[in-house]
């Protein structure tokens, strides 16, 4: 009797499920009868569609092995709706396709499964394009695979479930990159046509990252394109318009990053920081937390008209410049709490999930060391007598928390480590991508700290006199130029990929750039004492919190309901955002009665719209103090911001010994705390607070 109740039971299921809508869900094969995915074009069409399907076609046999075939009656038939004649348009109208939603806004597209045919409807020129290359998008083709020469995942079959739809339109009328002046152009060797090639290049990445202009920078020594003939006839083709980035007339940031306005139509944002001494090749470094949230802001304030990335080489800023692109797109598509999230799906859409995974985790230690020292500011920060010198209350000190220059090596070490066993998981035909996107910034940035920490060490150690008989500083110093034999070697292999592809020669290691320069030496090293006291001789880094209480901001103890936290930004990696009237609390026990000294760290972020931007701190209840995060771009204060990548306040505190209570609130603006600090010792020198990130 048992039995038979289960067996009726289990066939019951079994009917529930063949009568479900989705059991009758069927899927819409790309490929026609011959194999070959086939598709449609409509007789009258637009140059950049061509372009787009010719793009789709190569796209095809990557992923199946066979090139899209142009075919009468394709499985996708693709449609640009402003090309249609009345007769076109009416019998498109009868397929009970989404043209209502798309018809009267600009670039935009529905992808629509009906009647078994996958139809691609774009709105104009530039929306048909975009639909397409979606199509690659949907089989897996990463819009920077061909950038990086990367293979995508072979697959047998492609199809597309009866009924899906997408509909899909910009947000941003005009969306593109502008090439930093600073930054060493491609293809000037060639003359013409390496430049031409170069801006075919270019044209057909903006299309797949669904951009549309390439800008120039105002000024006469600034990379433009269009000034030939065949240059001219590249654009045409993809649709693609130029633009200058006059001064005054955008919305920008400081040039690291931070909004210093929002208002009016345009914006210019710098993946790429063209403040001296950067070198323009280094890989990006802006965390992605900042990007979105700062992206987020420009939004909020309705500036839609023009977003411009402004990058050395695209290849540097790979990720966030997808990033940039998508929220240009569609600002809600990336809130600020999944930037995390959006750089685990952009990895794994290039390496696969395996890899992808893998490669996340070094990626996401190298955004938070970059935000305790960006890579490209390793040594030398500040034009000081006529040199870039390293700016004292920016050292890391070797005898604070169990020496900050050992644990600061120790954590970009165990970086490269992460990117090193993730490149084991990649597959062959994609570790040259790998190398670029992953393995380069991670393995040169952890080499160029090692360079200067090491360097620092030894001349901490010794003097020039004594150098030559000193084993330590001569280790140290071995050391350091080691890290910078191996800097220059993966620099000149870089170089390559940061501008798609060995065929455009660019300069990894800008002249004068000080990252790339030898250390600073108590004196001069020869081959045959680097090969003596070289070696990993660093002795691994122990954070000693010598009796201080730390936090990470997002460890609150209680917050009210608008607080939240920001992954991939800060040295924590989950800032706390606290809007205008928002706050957090936190409680903790101190050991000792006395005067502290309270540090609190906020991301160095602007005023904008108009508003101020400061915070209160409460201790115990009573009020404690307000800062005011107000700085003046170009000055002391807003330098050594950047170079720390922190505002730092300092309040003195009366603490007895037991359990306290420290509040932080929002009171102008919208303020990103990073992390705070107690200390019981005044004027103490470090870079850094002995905490670890939150992720």
């Amino acid at each position: 009797m048992e039995l038979k109740l289960i067996t009726l039971r289990a066939l019951s299921a079994l009917l529930s499920l063949a009568l479900s809508p989705a059991a009758f869900t069927r899927e819409i094969p790309w490929a026609g009868k011959h194999g070959a995915v086939s598709y449609s074009l409509q007789a009258h069409r637009s140059k950049v569609v061509d372009v787009a399907a010719k793009m789709f076609a190569a796209d095809m046999e990557a992923v199946t092995g066979r090139a899209a075939e142009k075919a009468k009656g394709g499985r996708i038939r693709i449609y640009q709706l402003d090309k249609l004649t009345n007769k076109e348009f009416k019998n498109l109208s009868r397929q009970g396709l989404p043209i209502a939603k798309v018809i009267a806004r600009r670039q935009a597209f529905a992808i629509a499964a009906r009647g078994g045919c996958v139809n691609v409807v774009g709105s104009d020129a530039l929306g048909t394009a975009y639909g397409i290359l979606e199509l690659s998008r949907m089989a897996g083709i990463s819009p920077w695979a061909g950038w990086f020469s990367a293979e995508p995942a072979r697959r047998a079959h492609l199809s597309t479930p009866e009924g899906h739809t997408s509909v899909q339109w910009p947000a941003v009328e005009r969306r593109g990159i502008a090439l930093l002046e600073a930054a060493p152009l491609p293809g000037s060797a060639e003359g013409g046509k390496g430049k031409e090639r170069l801006c075919k290049h270019l044209c057909e990445l903006l299309l797949r990252l669904r951009a549309n202009t390439l800008y120039s920078i105002g000024g006469e020594d600034t990379h433009h394109f269009g000034a030939t003939k065949g240059e001219r006839a590249v654009l045409d083709s993809c649709s693609i318009a130029t633009g200058s980035l006059e001064e005054g007339s955008y919305s920008t940031d400081d040039g690291y990053g931070w909004l210093t306005g929002a208002d009016g139509e345009a914006l210019a944002y710098h993946l790429n920081s063209d403040k001296a001494p950067h070198p323009t090749l280094w890989h990006g470094t802006v965390q992605p937390g900042a990007v979105c949230t700062q992206l987020s802001e420009a939004a909020r304030a309705g500036v839609g008209g023009q977003w411009a990335a402004i990058v050395s080489a695209p290849g540097t800023s790979a990720y966030q410049l997808s990033l940039f692109t998508d929220m240009a797109w569609d600002p809600g598509s990336v809130p600020p709490g999944e930037a995390g999230k959006h750089l685990g799906t952009w990895l794994a859409e290039l390496f696969g999930a395996g890899p992808g995974n893998a490669a996340l985790a070094a990626m996401q230690a190298y955004y938070g060391l970059s935000a305790v020292r960006k890579p490209e500011l390793a040594g030398w920060h500040r034009l000081i007598g006529g040199k870039y010198s390293e700016s004292p209350e920016q050292r890391f000190n070797a005898m604070a928390f169990g020496d900050e220059l050992a644990n600061h090596i120790s954590r970009w070490k165990e970086a490269a480590e992460l990117a090193g066993n993730a490149a084991r998981s990649v597959p062959r035909q994609l570790r040259g991508a790998f190398s670029a996107v992953v393995e380069y910034p991670v393995k040169s940035a952890y080499l160029a700290a090692a360079k200067h920490l090491h360097a620092q060490e030894a001349r901490l150690i010794a003097r020039p006199q004594s150098f030559h008989h000193d084993s330590e500083a001569l280790s140290s110093a071995a050391m350091a130029m080691e890290a910078h034999n191996g800097l220059q070697a993966m620099a000149a292999e870089y170089g390559k990929a940061a501008w798609g592809g060995a065929g455009y020669g660019a300069k990894p290691a800008p002249a004068g750039a000080p990252v790339f320069a030898e250390p600073e030496l108590p004196g001069k090293l020869s081959a045959g004492e680097v090969d003596k006291w070289g070696g990993d001789n660093a002795h691994p880094g122990v954070v000693d919190t010598e009796g201080v209480v730390c936090r990470n901001a997002c460890d609150w103890t209680s917050a009210t309901a608008g607080a939240a936290t920001v992954p991939l930004l800060g040295r924590s990696q989950k800032a706390a955002a606290l809007a205008s009237g928002e706050a957090a609390e936190y409680s903790f026990y101190w050991h000792k009665g006395g005067t502290a000294t309270l540090y609190i760290a906020a991301l160095p972020t602007h005023p904008v719209g108009g508003r101020g931007l400061s915070y209160s701190v409460t201790v115990d209840g009573r009020e404690a103090g307000r800062v005011d995060m107000a700085s003046q771009p170009g000055g002391r204060e807003w330098l050594a911001n950047m170079e720390s990548g922190r505002h730092l306040a300092r309040i003195s505190v009366r603490l007895d010994r037991g359990t306290h209570r420290i509040g932080i609130k929002a009171v102008e603006g919208t303020v990103y705390i990073d992390q705070w600090m107690a200390d019981y010792e005044a004027g103490r020198k470090s870079y850094t607070f002995p905490l670890s990130p939150a992720m």
